[in-house]
């Protein structure tokens, strides 16, 4: 499946892709975010961590998210904690590649 399939079926079922903002990883490059976000699709940035010592990875993310030029309205951890759920069919989930987030 290529990455245009990935994000048209993200749009189409409120599934947001994951910036990874481990710096060994940097899922989802700058290159791939302008395309999905053609789509529509929504984005979530993720530190990835696993202790409280790697939660500045969040910068990197956050890099990634601007080069590839996202507002904090396509980004849904800048969004009110309320925000979410209309994303699903499902009310009070967001489903993210990668994570499920509930409120």
């Amino acid at each position: 499946m290529g990455l245009d399939a990935v994000s048209a079926a993200c749009a189409r079922t409120g599934t947001a892709r994951e910036i990874n903002s481990d710096p060994d990883r940097l899922d989802l490059s700058d290159e791939r975010i302008l395309p999905a976000k053609e789509y529509g699709v929504k984005f979530a940035i993720n530190t990835d961590t696993h202790t409280t010592l790697h939660l500045g990875y969040l910068r990197y993310g956050v890099g990634t998210a601007q080069r590839g030029r996202l507002t904090a309205d396509e980004v849904i951890n800048t969004w009110p904690l309320a925000a979410p759920a209309p994303l699903s069919s499902q009310a009070g989930i967001c489903r993210y590649i990668g994570l499920v987030l509930t409120w």
